[in-house]
């Protein structure tokens, strides 16, 4: 179920308030895609935070966010939300988990240009334009996290996890499964139907599958800061025993599927 914006509502219009430095003929279109559950706390203002930032640089700025089975009453803050912002809204009777999420979301973009940002306020909209800057350059810029403000099992595993990455895939990226990136749309949506493999690590294979089909790549220091209410859903300490076997399967499986081969563009897509 998709709830459209209401264009009659009285929100300013982006073109209006646009970088004073660049011609709003010259403005790109981007989609800024979320995925939550149980979020009522954040998301909102983080929701509003972004959508102030990018459209100060997008000729026209619209909100994408897959809702996936909250309980605590992000789905009617999300619903009032979108009375208001220019915010497409994915419904969902069951929980998908953050991959099947992400994907719904990425599909459901029209922009040529996709900001993915995690919903739970770590990131800061402030780091926006380091992005974009670097994406002249490439089809994906990728936030690398300055200091992580996570659970400490949580940054131990992910270390790991990233140097069992590098090692298999030969990618030289410090943070592949960052929650904050700018991708070419074409790209978000074609790589958004092709990633299933690693349901706790979304964005690895999809950078993986990226890297591999020989696409530019490019990282940007961002800032990362503690969650701004609750606990991290993916990854609680009583889970770990049953991420870690999918994932490693997963990776597997990836391995074998991709190997140390480099893929055309035109053959990955």
């Amino acid at each position: 179920m998709i709830l459209a914006w209401d264009p009659s509502a009285d929100v300013v219009d982006p073109r209006r308030r646009g970088n004073p430095r660049m011609p709003p003929s010259d403005m790109p279109e981007i989609d800024i895609v979320m995925v939550a559950h149980n979020e009522a706390d954040s998301i909102e203002s983080v929701m509003r935070s972004f959508y102030k930032t990018v459209s100060g640089y997008a000729r026209v700025a619209r909100i994408v966010v897959a809702e996936d089975g909250s309980t605590d009453g992000t789905k009617e803050i999300l619903t009032a939300l979108a009375r208001e912002l220019p915010l497409h809204l994915v419904l969902g009777q069951h929980r998908k988990g953050y991959a099947g999420a992400v994907r719904d979301a990425l599909c459901a973009t029209e922009a040529g240009i996709v900001l993915f940002v995690d919903s739970d306020g770590q990131y800061l909209a402030s780091d926006f334009a380091g992005l974009l800057a670097a994406f002249k350059a490439a089809d994906m810029v990728i936030g690398s996290k300055i200091r992580r403000r996570d659970a400490y099992h949580r940054i131990l595993m992910s270390r790991v996890f990233h140097a069992v990455t590098r090692i298999l895939f030969g990618i030289r990226l410090q943070d592949p499964d960052c929650g904050y990136r700018l991708i070419r749309g074409d790209l978000a949506r074609t790589f958004a139907r092709q990633c299933y493999l690693l349901p706790y690590s979304y964005w690895t294979e999809f950078t993986v599958r990226m890297a591999k089909a020989s696409f530019k790549i490019h990282e940007v220091r961002v800032n990362h800061q503690p969650r701004l209410s609750g606990n991290s859903k993916v990854y609680p300490l009583r889970k770990i025993p049953l991420v870690v076997v999918p994932q490693t399967v997963g990776l597997l499986k990836l391995w074998a599927e991709l190997g140390r081969q480099n893929l055309s563009r035109r053959e990955a897509l």
